[in-house]
């Protein structure tokens, strides 16, 4: 994780929860200019449904803020229906979607 975190250019952020030595949830925050992109919050199964995706999504918000963030942006599986609540109570909204495209097999 320190090597990913170092490749990034921009300053970057990373917050981690751990309970009895087991990770709970992350998220990587990388600050440019007034805004900041939040990447791979991710809540691991047996710790869902206890608010730390808004724990850990809240702390980087935080320390951007003290970055010079002022806006963050995100991007989002459309169908990730556990997430999409918190990030619109959170004020994102849709301003584009995109589809991965594969060529047919041959």
């Amino acid at each position: 994780m320190q090597r990913m975190l170092s490749a990034i250019a921009s300053p970057v952020g990373f917050a981690f929860v751990v309970e009895d030595g087991r990770p709970m949830a992350m998220a990587i925050g990388a600050v440019e200019g007034d805004h900041m992109g939040l990447f791979d919050v991710l809540v691991m199964p047996y710790a869902r449904r206890r608010g730390l995706a808004r724990r850990v999504t809240e702390s980087l918000y935080a320390w951007a803020w003290g970055h010079g963030a002022r806006f963050a942006w995100l991007q989002v599986v459309a169908t990730n229906e556990a997430a999409l609540p918190l990030y619109a109570a959170q004020g994102f909204r849709t301003l584009y979607e995109y589809e991965y495209r594969i060529p047919p097999s041959a």
